[in-house]
């Protein structure tokens, strides 16, 4: 199993959820304790499932946690509540309450990178959710081997998937290999759930088509990271070179220089203004109004939460009103 690059003197906490890919991706950390990292695992209950069911993964967790002679930590969420509070659906409030419990372990702990077990199965569902739900170039990157939290302002700890290139047959081999216990989540059944669905459904049907279909939408994704960090790079560079920011708060552009660049800079840089204004991205329609703003003139265009766009004559001005 490959295990991707690691920061320098890596502390690591390894989220465990009890099942097959985390259990396998903390007992082959720990098989590699020899390389002076340190290990510690954290099992998050997000008090969804069924006692019984919740008391199963915890104790597949711990299992293998003492296995692999990792310190072991349970933090409990409640990831129901969550979503009623924020008006969330219950994936995304459970996603955000596990990544914010693995950050607040990683401060307490002094790690530098969290570890998850994401597969390449996982990585494969989520090119083809984001595909479903309209996604553009970002979405269809999905994972990153290494990447910051996804959290509103993350501490300095990386987030590492070092097994986004192995598949979830394989770590439940290695897990058989090694006499491994773990439980599989009843959730998975769940045909309420986009996922599971795009898992139990889509995934099968298009194996069908090509076996190989895990494999290309992984390459897929990879790809097209190396074409969006490209993009993100001139991005930056315009952003640096075209924009005014104001001293009252907003940012002013001449459209005839931004008009000139490439049609993709000229969204993404729209794009992130807007999303520096408001924290969210405008929707797709509200970005093709910027875009048709800049280059051809108008009034005004609503970006949304506040965000107005404005052209007089030559300047091009977005700000939060």
């Amino acid at each position: 199993m490959q295990v991707a690059a690691l920061p320098a003197e890596p502390r690591l906490i390894v989220a465990v959820s009890g099942g097959a890919d985390s259990s396998a991706t903390l007992l082959a950390l720990a098989d590699r304790a020899d390389h002076n990292w340190s290990v510690n695992a954290v099992h998050v209950d997000h008090r969804i499932a069924s006692p019984a069911t919740r008391a199963g993964f915890r104790a597949a967790a711990e299992a293998v946690a003492s296995r692999a002679g990792a310190p072991f930590q349970i933090v409990e969420v409640d990831a129901p509540a969550s979503a009623d509070e924020q008006g969330t659906s219950l994936e995304t409030a459970a996603r955000d309450a596990r990544y914010g419990s693995l950050a607040r372990a990683a401060v307490e702990l002094e790690a530098n990178a969290i570890v998850t077990g994401h597969t390449a199965d996982d990585q494969a569902e989520t090119v083809l959710l984001h595909l479903i739900r309209g996604s553009g170039l970002d979405g269809l990157t999905a994972m990153a081997p290494a990447a910051r939290l996804p959290l509103p302002n993350p501490p300095a700890v990386a987030l590492l998937r070092p097994l986004l290139d192995v598949q979830r047959r394989e770590t439940r081999a290695f897990c058989a290999f090694h006499q491994l216990d773990y439980v599989d989540d009843p959730a998975n059944a769940d045909a309420t759930h986009l996922r599971n669905r795009v898992r139990g459904d889509v995934l099968p049907g298009l194996v069908a088509i090509n076996p190989k279909i895990v494999e290309a939408l992984g390459r897929l994704a990879r790809d097209l990271r190396v074409d969006r960090d490209f993009l993100e790079a001139q991005t930056g560079s315009a952003l640096a070179e075209l924009a005014q920011l104001q001293r009252e708060g907003g940012y002013t552009f001449s459209r005839s220089r931004l008009g000139a660049l490439p049609a993709a800079i000229q969204r993404r840089v729209l794009r992130d203004c807007v999303q520096r204004l408001d924290t969210q991205p405008p929707t797709h329609e509200r970005l093709e109004a910027l875009q048709r703003l800049l280059l051809r003139g108008g009034h005004r265009v609503e970006c949304g939460a506040g965000v107005v766009a404005e052209a007089r004559g030559d300047e091009l001005r977005l700000w939060r009103a």
